[in-house]
């Protein structure tokens, strides 16, 4: 993995503090990546603002790919369970995550 001259976007934003639009773009690079994997089926599973690094071209990249799911490889059974033993960051899962396990609604709820 690359070096992310910036690191973190929560510590990016607070060390830096950075433009209202560089923060902007950076969301947006993010929401587009995001919007990706949901295109072709991945669910990434952990989007916080410590996945998302800062490098010294001042593009957010979307990282940490560990829990992800690729729904194309899964049956739908599979896929239920073995998403309802979900990891998660206090404070950034969805209020339905442990009933529906990790989504596409759930990536846009802790994105938001």
């Amino acid at each position: 993995m690359p070096f992310y001259a910036h690191g973190q976007l929560d510590e990016w934003v607070q060390e830096s503090l950075p433009r209202w639009y560089e923060v902007r773009k950076v969301l947006y690079e993010v929401s587009e990546a995001l919007s990706f994997l949901h295109e072709n089926l991945v669910v990434h599973g952990d989007v916080k603002p410590a996945n998302i690094l800062i490098g010294s071209d001042f593009r957010g990249r979307l990282v940490d790919y560990d829990i992800s799911v690729d729904l194309s490889q899964r049956t739908r059974s599979l896929y239920d369970t073995e998403m309802r033993s979900v990891a998660m960051t206090v404070g950034f899962e969805a209020p339905e995550l442990m009933q529906t396990g990790c989504t596409y609604a759930t990536d846009v709820w802790s994105f938001g």
